[in-house]
């Protein structure tokens, strides 16, 4: 838990879509937290800052084990998925796209339009024409 001077500070700490703020500036304190995109995640995070306020928890959350290796940091996909850094080049990296679809998997929201299902689609066809072409070349060679 932290103090901060005004509104502001408080909006900036927050940004990192995990931290919950509390305004006690106007007559009724007021939760401010920015949404980490899961409406349920949001709600309990809402109910443990109500919590937090109302001194029925422990002021700071509990760590868990040891987190010592920072094994994702380092990697490029790592950096632009989660952290906010912006480089445009990263599309033409294959491992990026497999990084966005399970991150968008795992928090419940599709970031993929209707053309590329279809292109799915499109190659998965076009896969199978090809591999029952073969098939039927070597079928026909065996007699």
């Amino acid at each position: 838990m932290r103090k901060v001077n005004d509104r502001k500070e408080m909006e900036e700490a927050c940004v990192d879509r995990a931290s919950i703020g509390i305004d006690v500036s106007a007559d009724t304190p007021e939760i401010y937290m920015v949404s980490s995109g899961i409406e349920t995640t949001d709600h309990y995070r809402a109910i443990w800052g109500e919590a937090v306020f109302n001194g029925l928890t422990q002021e700071e959350t509990e760590i868990i084990g040891t987190y010592n290796k920072a094994v994702f940091a380092t990697t490029p996909v790592f950096l632009v998925g989660q952290m906010g850094v912006s480089w445009n080049f990263i599309v033409y990296y294959p491992m990026y796209h497999l990084f966005t679809a399970m991150k968008s998997a795992y928090f419940g929201k599709s970031t993929v339009s209707f053309p590329y299902y279809f292109a799915c689609i499109g190659a998965s066809g076009i896969l199978f024409f090809a591999v029952w072409r073969v098939m039927t070349r070597e079928m026909t060679k065996e007699g």
